[in-house]
Parts: C-alpha cells; sequence; structure tokens
C-alpha cells in the first residue's frame, strides 16, 4: 500500500476517533446551582442565569417532587396518563431548562422525587 494513502487513511481514523470522543455529553464535574420549584418561583430568572455565567458553576441540580409536576390523580386512579394532559405541569422544569440553555456547555441534573410525594387524588 502507498505511504501516503496509509498515512491519509491513518489521519482520518484518528481525526474520527477524536471527533467521536469530542461529542460525548460532559460529564457532572463542579459546583451546581441547586434549584427547587419553589427558587423557581421566587427568584428572578435574569439573577439566576447571571448566576450561573460565572466560571464557578457547572450546571443546574433540579430538584422536584412528583407531585409539582402531576398536580392530581388520573381520574381512575391507576392508569397511567399522558403527561401532556392538563393534570401535568412542566413549567418549573421550562423554566431550568431556560436557564441552563443561557449558557453554553451546561449540564441539568435532574432529582425527581417519587413515591410519597405523589399526589393525592
Amino acid at each position: 500500500m502507498n505511504a501516503k494513502l496509509l498515512f491519509a487513511l491513518a489521519t482520518a481514523l484518528a481525526v474520527g476517533i477524536v471527533s467521536a470522543a469530542a461529542a460525548e455529553p460532559r460529564k457532572p464535574a463542579g459546583v451546581y446551582i441547586h434549584l427547587t420549584p419553589e427558587n423557581v418561583r421566587h427568584g428572578s430568572v435574569r439573577e439566576l442565569k447571571a448566576l450561573l455565567a460565572m466560571p464557578v458553576f457547572s450546571g443546574i441540580t433540579a430538584g422536584i417532587r412528583w407531585s409539582d409536576l402531576e398536580k392530581s390523580l388520573p381520574p381512575n386512579g391507576i392508569t397511567p396518563i399522558d403527561c401532556s394532559d392538563p393534570i401535568c405541569t412542566w413549567s418549573s422544569l421550562d423554566t431550568v431548562f431556560e436557564i441552563a440553555a443561557s449558557q453554553p456547555n451546561t449540564t441539568v441534573q435532574l432529582i425527581i422525587t417519587p413515591g410519597s410525594t405523589r399526589p393525592v387524588g
């Protein structure tokens, strides 16, 4: 095989491997801003975006109870529902992702607490 062709193939392979590695999602590391629905409702989105712009912060940890997302049980209390239904509200998480999207390379960790925090019917 021609040495130039071999070199070109090796270079293309190396570039492909580096590109694939660069495309991997960031792993959580560093200091995260912990937000709850109460923080989001009572805090200024502009202030939170400014805080996230500080280089010391890597992202947002959003802690939310399942009952904050699903406000009431489905009519029969058992059957899973379509969460595009008005029973579910995503506004708290929408705001978290809006804040995170304001800064490049920001990661979001979701902590959704199920169980005893499920809605009561």
